[in-house]
């Protein structure tokens, strides 16, 4: 009978700790923000997951992302300029390259002629640095 109760007790005593229950929390681009931790004998306890930033001083931004005709590409760079703007599709196929020559720190990209999907859009600055943003059209 010994034999019996010694791995029951082993196995239920386990199965009490590994339950643990846990839920995220997302924001709107599907980014996890927050883990909740349940216990069985308290509240849920809140873990803040912290959001990743960019980097001071670097901005590179396209609006609006999913996109339907025109795709506006903003940025400003302290260290180092921008010298190019690329569109690859996924399999890495290149449909846009456009030089910057302006210090305007703007652009629109005509998205019309593009079949829906998903697209990479890549800024090349001087010193070989890349912006990479996922660009998705309706």
């Amino acid at each position: 009978m010994k034999i019996f109760y010694l791995p029951f007790l082993c196995l239920l005593s386990t199965a009490a700790i590994s339950q643990t229950k846990l839920s995220f929390s997302y924001d709107a681009a599907g980014n996890q923000v927050l883990r909740n931790i349940g216990t069985s004998n308290r509240k849920m306890a809140v873990n803040p997951v912290p959001a990743v930033d960019t980097i001071p001083g670097e901005r590179f931004i396209a609006f609006p992302n999913p996109v339907t005709n025109k795709l506006f590409i903003q940025w400003a760079f302290d260290e180092s300029p921008l010298q190019a703007i690329t569109l690859h599709t996924l399999d890495g196929r290149l449909l846009y390259k456009q030089q910057v020559t302006s210090a305007s720190g703007q652009t629109e990209l005509p998205f019309s002629g593009y079949a829906s999907g998903i697209y990479i859009l890549t800024g090349i600055r001087a010193d070989g640095k890349t912006n990479i943003i996922k660009i998705i059209r309706k």
